[in-house]
């Protein structure tokens, strides 16, 4: 335990890692924040990890959020539209069971097809959007519970990220619901070479 004390104290940063369930009430979080804030000022931070995690629930997510006080921001209109565009869905379905000549039923397969990618999209947006919702809450959370660790002048850095929406960015034709700025990866890449930066 003392070797593990001694390696941490001879680090430049710090960087606590943990998943998005369970961050805000970590007990080892908080003896680690106690023992090593003041070592690392400015330089000790929390990966929160896994943020599009069991976002299947939006609306549980966002009925949570507002319960807590926090604004849901962006969410509520994309969840809108995608509403409306199920029910233009289901009409083309209707229609596409009626008897109708080739050509009509091959316009409402290309309208089908035309519905199912706004919703797709639509649907990426409202997911990008309580994923925000969400990080925006934890980050603000962890910030304001565990400053008293956090030494005077100094602020706690929170990043959340998921990393396997980034890798989907680097993969030509995957399937992708976040945009690479709301993976939270390139605002931690700028923060670690924050950090490396005086010293190069």
């Amino acid at each position: 335990m003392n070797t593990a004390h001694d390696s941490i104290r001879k680090c430049h940063a710090l960087w606590y890692v943990i998943a998005v369930d369970r961050p805000c009430t970590d007990p080892v979080l908080d003896k680690t924040l106690s023992m090593y804030a003041e070592r690392f000022p400015g330089a000790l931070a929390i990966i929160v990890t896994h943020s599009d995690h069991q976002v299947f629930d939006g609306e549980g997510i966002a009925a949570d959020m507002r319960e807590k006080g926090q604004s849901v921001g962006d969410y509520a209109e994309p969840t809108r539209r995608k509403t409306a565009l199920m029910g233009q869905l289901a009409q083309v379905n209707a229609r596409l069971r009626r008897k109708v000549s080739s050509e009509r039923k091959l316009q409402y397969h290309d309208e089908k097809s035309e519905v199912e990618a706004q919703i797709e999209e639509v649907g990426n947006g409202a997911f990008e959007a309580i994923v925000d919702v969400r990080n925006n809450h934890v980050a603000s959370t962890l910030k304001k519970e565990k400053q008293k660790y956090i030494p005077a002048g100094c602020s706690l850095s929170v990043y959340c990220v998921s990393n396997t929406e980034y890798a989907t960015h680097q993969r030509p034709h995957a399937r992708r619901q976040l945009s690479v700025d709301s993976t939270g990866i390139p605002e931690l890449r700028s923060f670690a070479l924050g950090l490396a930066a005086p010293a190069v």
